[in-house]
């Protein structure tokens, strides 16, 4: 997002880290090296490994997150059991797509946009954004950590597709009605990242097309009734969202 700290500040909170006997880290992106302190060590710069390269050209990731998409059997498989909060279902998405072959460097979680500010200074940030080769991992809101640089752009001419997920252990005795409004919103959501996307790709002179894919766990001990489950399908089919329901058999 840009650069936290100066030099002098990067020392002074590794030190304040190991009085307190923390392990510390500091990167800013675009930087050439990180800063390391163990406790009862010195502050050291060490070089920055190089992710693995993208590697996937694949441009639509919907078939695999249909009935017999290899991330849609990875998540209902033994190994990908849903449990727990939403942030365990998007590390089992994000696991999901690189054993799919999307690399490190294709992949962004909670990823930040110019155009997508909301009514206070936080951006609005999608679970995932899956990019072509060619974004080489410049996920970050500036480049080279520069405020006056938007990498809004770059990102939105590789974007390959916007996924949103819901459903958690925290909602397990929800009510049908309770559950489709969850799923309703991101569903929503969606749809104003598809608006305001359009929007700035064309204000920035690039061409962006993407895909939207909406994940919903339901983690009830019954599934979620018909009537309901068939409304949130329409309004996803009728935005070009792929609506995948992940359930109680």
């Amino acid at each position: 997002l840009g650069r936290a700290l100066n030099p002098d500040g990067v020392v002074a909170v590794a030190e304040a880290a190991a009085m307190k006997g923390l392990h510390f880290a500091y990167y800013c992106a675009g930087d050439p090296t990180f800063s390391l302190r163990a406790p009862g060590g010195p502050l050291r710069s060490l070089p920055v490994p190089a992710a693995p390269a993208g590697t996937s050209n694949v441009r639509s990731v919907k078939p695999l997150f249909g009935p017999t998409g290899s991330v849609r059997q990875w998540l209902t498989g033994q190994e990908g059991r849903l449990v727990g909060s939403e942030d365990v279902l998007v590390s089992q998405i994000y696991h999901g797509l690189r054993r799919a072959g999307f690399g490190a460097q294709q992949v962004s979680l909670e990823t930040y946009y110019s155009f997508a500010t909301g009514l206070s200074r936080m951006q609005f940030r999608p679970d995932l954004s899956i990019f072509a080769p060619g974004v080489r991992g410049n996920f970050n809101l500036y480049r080279e950590g520069k405020r006056t640089q938007s990498n809004d752009a770059l990102k939105l001419a590789h974007l390959r597709a916007l996924i949103e997920v819901k459903g958690s252990a925290a909602t397990a005795r929800a009510s049908d009605a309770a559950t489709a409004r969850l799923f309703q919103h991101d569903l929503e959501k969606l749809v104003m990242w598809q608006e305001r996307a359009a929007l700035a790709a064309d204000a920035l002179g690039v061409t962006t097309a993407f895909e939207s894919v909406f994940v919903g766990a339901d983690l009830r001990a019954r599934p979620l009734g018909r009537e309901p489950r068939m409304a949130l399908e329409g309004f996803a089919n009728s935005n070009g969202i792929q609506f995948v329901y992940l359930g109680p058999a």
